[in-house]
C-alpha cells in the first residue's frame, strides 16, 4: 500500500516536471519566434512597418483597400508579412512558423478572428489492468490576424482513471499583460475577449 502511494507520488511529480519543461520550452520558443507586435516589442520603424529588435522579426503591412461598412463592420484589406518564418520541427528547420502564409505573406481583410491552438498530452494511471490514461490540454494560444500570439495559462484535463479529477474549464488573462482574456469550456472550446470586453473569437 505504501509502495503504491509512493509510486503514484513519483508519477505525479514526473508529470508536473514534464508539463513544466514543456511550458518552459514553449515560452522560450514563443519569444524567439514571436511575430506580429507582441508586448515585448522594441520597434524600429521601417517603411510600411517595423523591425522588432528584440528578436529580429520584420513586420510589414501594405494597404490595398479600405471601404466603410455598416455598423462596426470594416473592410481593410492589406498584405501582412513577418520574416520569422522558420522554426525547428523535430530535428529540422521548416518554414512553417507563420501559419497560413506563403513565405510569411498573407492577406488580411479585417474580418478574421484569428486562431486558437493548444498542446495535448496524456499520462497513464496505475489502475488495475487495463492501464487507463488521462488526457490534458494546456498552453492555450490565440494568434491574432496580424500574427501576434497571446498565451493563456489554462489547464484542462479529461480523466478516465481513478488518479485525478476532471478539469473541464478554465479562465485566465494572457500572460503578456495585453489585457486579453480566455474562457475554455468542455476541455478545449475557447472564447477570447479583448481588453474592452469585446468578444473576438468566436467572431
Amino acid at each position: 500500500m505504501i509502495a503504491t502511494k509512493c509510486f503514484r507520488g513519483v508519477l505525479n511529480c514526473l508529470l508536473i516536471f514534464l508539463v513544466s519543461a514543456e511550458m518552459g520550452s514553449l515560452a522560450y520558443a514563443q519569444y524567439t519566434t514571436a511575430t506580429g507586435a507582441p508586448t515585448f516589442t522594441t520597434a524600429v520603424p521601417v517603411e510600411m512597418g517595423f523591425t522588432n529588435i528584440s528578436n529580429g522579426n520584420l513586420h510589414l503591412e501594405i494597404p490595398i483597400a479600405s471601404f466603410p461598412q455598416r455598423g462596426k463592420l470594416q473592410y481593410n484589406a492589406r498584405l501582412v508579412y513577418d520574416s520569422l518564418i522558420w522554426k525547428i520541427v523535430g530535428n529540422a528547420w521548416q518554414p512553417t512558423n507563420v501559419a497560413g502564409s506563403l513565405g510569411g505573406w498573407r492577406l488580411i481583410t479585417g474580418g478574421e478572428p484569428g486562431t486558437v491552438t493548444f498542446v495535448t498530452g496524456s499520462s497513464p494511471c496505475d489502475t488495475p489492468p487495463p492501464i487507463k490514461t488521462r488526457t490534458f490540454h494546456d498552453a492555450f494560444v490565440w494568434t491574432a490576424p496580424d500574427g501576434t500570439s497571446h498565451r493563456f495559462p489554462i489547464f484542462t484535463q479529461q480523466d478516465r482513471t481513478i488518479c485525478a479529477e476532471d478539469v473541464k474549464s478554465g479562465t485566465a488573462f494572457a500572460d503578456d499583460s495585453s489585457g486579453y482574456s480566455m474562457i475554455v469550456t468542455n476541455y478545449t472550446a475557447a472564447t477570447v475577449y479583448a481588453p474592452d470586453g469585446t468578444q473576438v473569437i468566436p467572431p
